[in-house]
């Protein structure tokens, strides 16, 4: 079974007109709907585990790269080899036969381009899978400096391969500054669709739970992150004639969560580390531009068909949001305030549980608010919605890791007073 990142397949192009036939291709590598029982007990004696895969085929495919002659039939093995990884019997046996030395000796003798993106494929489908302290920090290495490749589908598997250790391990000694600048660079320059999501998903994994060192998170990943959230929204409402806040599409709402994600993991790095006076600073001088795409999304989710049922994202991202203020000491924004007034009310009034996280998100605004502001914007809305948000915050003020007690009783004897 997959473990966490996303097992992936070979898209070997076919003909149309011409189906393929993968039991007269490869001889053993049948599938058991299609032959009877006498034949699967000949088969058990070369089958990989529980698999009808051909150990055989496994290992005529690899030793190919002894001295490789790259052609069609070459690529097609290959292929149905990438195909075969999402069962954990190959997974295993290709780790039995050392496939991280094979794929290191690849890299280091040929450079055809669609060789490497399978080998490097292939392995990432295996960390996806199975336990990876097989992979030594050397063999990682080496696989990542393939990112100096051009190529966008090599570097789409050398991503894969990153997340996969990066959501299976604690430490991450084999990334440096150097693997660090290069995910940068995509996300600030790349137009592909599916490498801005990997990478995206990669650099998340790789800061989470302080797994990456210290030393290398740099606070310029938020706005290169933000950048690249930007290029997936505008592929996504180009492609579908979306409107400028419209966040219809599941690439839009995944490369959200993986934005948000990561920065509360910078985030994180700085609570953990009360001295880390540099990466705070840093943070607060690159946040603007998230907070700039967060003014659309929350206006996006305001209206009321975008809020009911409260997706288990949109719970996330103002939980995420609450932290990240908090910590990064974000002042007083009249668009997001006013947005979660709206959000907030519209939950209270149908009764609904998860309105706690937006009215406490309203909270932090009457705490970093100056009074007047406040007022002035409160004014815009029904008093009853405003007596209502009041009187929840006023109820639940002890459970605030925030609380400006002042702003809370002056607007609860502007509004209240007038209901």
């Amino acid at each position: 079974m997959e473990k966490g990142a996303t097992l992936e397949t070979s898209h070997l192009k076919c003909d149309t007109e011409e189906s393929v036939d993968t039991q007269s291709k490869h001889d053993s590598n049948c599938y058991s709907t299609e032959i009877d029982a006498e034949t699967v007990e000949k088969l058990k004696g070369d089958a990989i585990g529980d698999t009808l895969y051909s150990e055989a085929f496994v290992a005529k495919t690899l030793i190919q790269f002894s001295n490789l002659e790259w052609s069609e039939k070459v690529e097609e093995d290959l292929c149905f080899l990438w195909d075969m990884t999402l069962e954990k019997d190959v997974c295993d046996y290709l780790l039995k036969l050392s496939y991280p030395n094979i794929v290191c000796e690849v890299i280091q003798k040929y450079d055809e381009s669609r060789l490497l993106e399978i080998v490097i494929g292939i392995l990432a489908n295996i960390c996806c899978t199975v336990d990876t302290s097989d992979i030594t920090d050397d063999h990682a290495k080496l696989v990542l400096s393939v990112l100096e490749a051009d190529d966008s589908l090599i570097l789409i598997q050398v991503v894969r391969f990153i997340k996969a250790l990066a959501y299976d391990r604690n430490q991450l000694p084999f990334l440096n500054d150097v693997v660090l600048q290069k995910l940068n660079f995509i996300l600030l320059n790349s137009c592909n669709l599916d490498l801005l999501l990997n990478t995206l998903d990669s650099i998340s994994k790789m800061t989470s739970d302080n797994k990456l060192s210290l030393t290398l998170v740099k606070a310029e990943l938020i706005k290169s992150s933000v950048i690249a959230y930007q290029c997936i929204g505008k592929i996504e409402r180009e492609r579908l004639s979306l409107g400028e806040d419209e966040i219809e599409t599941n690439h839009q709402r995944t490369s959200l969560t993986y934005l948000i994600q990561i920065i509360t993991n910078i985030c994180s790095y700085i609570n953990a580390d009360d001295k880390n006076n540099k990466l705070f600073h840093e943070a607060q001088e690159f946040i603007d531009v998230f907070i700039e795409e967060l003014c659309k999304v929350l206006n996006y989710y305001s209206k009321d068909e975008c809020v009911l049922p409260v997706s288990e994202e949109l719970q996330f991202y103002v939980k995420a949001f609450i932290f990240i203020f908090q910590t990064l000491h974000i002042s007083y924004n009249k668009t997001i305030f006013k947005s979660i007034v709206n959000i907030s009310y519209f939950l209270l009034i149908n009764k609904c549980e998860e309105s706690d996280e937006f009215v406490e998100f309203c909270n932090y605004f009457l705490y970093v608010g100056s009074l007047d502001n406040l007022k002035t914007d409160l004014r815009t809305f029904e008093n009853k919605a405003v007596t209502n948000i009041l009187a929840n915050i006023n109820a639940n003020k002890e459970s605030y890791d925030y609380v400006n007690e002042e702003n809370i009783n002056a607007l609860i004897l502007e509004f209240v007073g007038k209901s």
